[in-house]
C-alpha cells in the first residue's frame, strides 16, 4: 500500500515538473537524455560520469583514511578509560 502510494505521489510530481516546451509535450528530462545521448556527445558523457565516481571514491576514501588513522592514533594514546 506504501509502495502504490509513494508511486502515485512520484508520478504527481514528475507530471508537476514535466516541462512542455512545446506541442508535443516533450518533458525536459526526456529533452536531456536525447541531447546527452546523440553520438557527439555519448562518449564525453561516459567520461565525465567516470570521472565524476572516481573523483568521489577519491575524496572518501581520503576522507575514510583519515578518520582511521585518527582512531588508531587514539588507540595508541589514550588510555582504556577514556576511550
Amino acid at each position: 500500500m506504501k509502495t502504490k502510494i509513494l508511486l502515485t505521489l512520484g508520478a504527481v510530481a514528475l507530471t508537476a515538473i514535466t516541462f512542455n516546451a512545446n506541442a508535443g509535450g516533450v518533458s525536459w528530462l526526456d529533452a536531456l537524455a536525447a541531447l546527452v545521448l546523440r553520438p557527439r556527445f555519448a562518449y564525453a558523457t561516459v567520461v565525465a560520469l567516470v570521472l565524476a565516481g572516481v573523483l568521489l571514491g577519491t575524496y572518501q576514501s581520503a576522507r575514510i583514511a583519515k578518520q582511521d588513522a585518527r582512531a588508531r592514533y587514539l588507540a595508541v594514546v589514550a588510555p582504556n578509560a577514556l576511550r
